[in-house]
């Protein structure tokens, strides 16, 4: 139960900051300067996610899923960077990593390696609450838990998201 949990509020904690962030790119990019930079990493996210879930179990069976859940965070973690260097730029225009072209290549490269990582954090997640769950019974509950941490990042990254800003 203390993993499960543990990688429960993980989840909670990591998607908080991707969902809110993912949620206002469009607009903050444009705000940037950068029209429909937003639009594309999403586009690029989404894209990569779709077609690496087919290889996805490939690099599961590689590694275990402890190291794949750890792994694949890294690529969120890269995605929420490439905006933090996006909006970075607004203050330092004068800085090399802030021309128009080497902040689209980052924001789209990171948006591949966030849409690699979701096609392997997630069935890795699943499979890691499922032994952790041991038996049949427990599995509902297991999957509860980490089901409402995943999903309650949505009402946790907008309410800090409306507090920050």
């Amino acid at each position: 139960m203390f993993n499960t949990i543990i990688v429960s509020f993980s989840f909670l904690l990591l998607f908080s900051a991707y969902n809110s962030s993912q949620n206002m790119i469009g607009q903050i990019y444009q705000q940037q300067g950068y029209n429909y930079l937003g639009n594309i990493s999403l586009f690029v996210v989404y894209a990569a996610f779709t077609i690496c879930c087919l290889f996805s179990p490939l690099v599961i069976k590689k590694v275990s899923y402890k190291y794949s859940i750890f792994i694949s965070c890294w690529g969120y973690i890269l995605f929420l960077a490439s905006g933090a260097i996006a909006c970075s730029c607004e203050l330092n225009q004068d800085l090399f990593y802030c021309k128009g072209y080497i902040i689209t290549i980052v924001n789209v490269v990171c948006s591949l390696l966030c849409g690699f990582a979701a096609s392997v954090i997630w069935p890795s997640a699943s499979a890691y609450i499922s032994d952790e769950a041991g038996s049949t019974e427990n599995k509902e509950l297991y999957f509860s838990i980490f089901s409402s941490c995943a999903l309650g990042s949505q009402l946790f990254g907008n309410l800090s998201t409306i507090v920050i800003l």
